[in-house]
C-alpha cells in the first residue's frame, strides 16, 4: 500500500476566468486538504490554488514573457514567466513570495500558505536549472 506524500497541481489548457469553471473545481482543492500533505501548484496549479482560497486573477491584454524580478527566498533567482492570466489579489491565507514586473505594474508570481505546506509558482521550476531546488524543497517537505 502506498502513502500519498504530496500533491502537484500543474498546467492545464483551461482558463480560470470563467465563474462556472471556478465553481466546479474549487471543491476539488478543498477535498485535497484532508490528506494533510504538501501541495505544490505550478502555473495553472498556482492560479487554481489562489482562486480556490479566495484570491483573484487578472487577464492581461496579451501574453507576456518576463523574468521574475523578485523572489523572497533567493534574490538571484531569475526564472522566466510567460502568461496572460496573473494573480490580481492573493488569497487571504497566503503570502506573496515572488513578483514579476509587467508594463509598469508589479504582479505576484509565487505564493505560500501562512500555516500549511501549500506553495504555488506561476513559472515552471522544473524548466530552469537554477529553480530545481524549489522542487527539491517540495520533495523534502513530502518526506519529513
Amino acid at each position: 500500500m502506498y502513502k500519498i506524500r504530496g500533491i502537484i497541481l500543474s498546467g492545464s489548457p483551461m482558463m480560470l476566468d470563467k465563474p462556472l469553471l471556478v465553481s466546479q473545481i474549487v471543491p476539488c482543492i478543498m477535498s485535497l486538504l484532508v490528506l494533510k500533505v504538501p501541495i505544490l501548484g505550478i502555473c495553472f496549479g498556482c492560479q487554481f490554488i489562489n482562486v480556490a482560497f479566495g484570491g483573484s486573477l487578472e487577464r492581461l491584454s496579451h501574453s507576456v514573457c518576463k523574468p521574475v524580478t523578485t523572489f523572497i527566498q533567493d534574490e538571484e533567482l531569475k526564472p522566466q514567466y510567460c502568461a496572460n492570466l496573473m494573480i490580481d489579489k492573493v488569497a487571504p491565507s497566503f503570502d506573496a513570495i515572488g513578483y514579476v514586473n509587467i508594463e509598469s505594474k508589479k504582479y505576484v508570481c509565487a505564493i505560500k500558505h501562512k500555516e500549511r505546506d501549500i506553495t504555488g509558482y506561476l513559472f515552471h521550476p522544473e524548466y530552469f536549472h537554477n529553480t530545481h531546488y524549489l522542487l527539491d524543497d517540495f520533495i523534502h517537505q513530502c518526506y519529513n
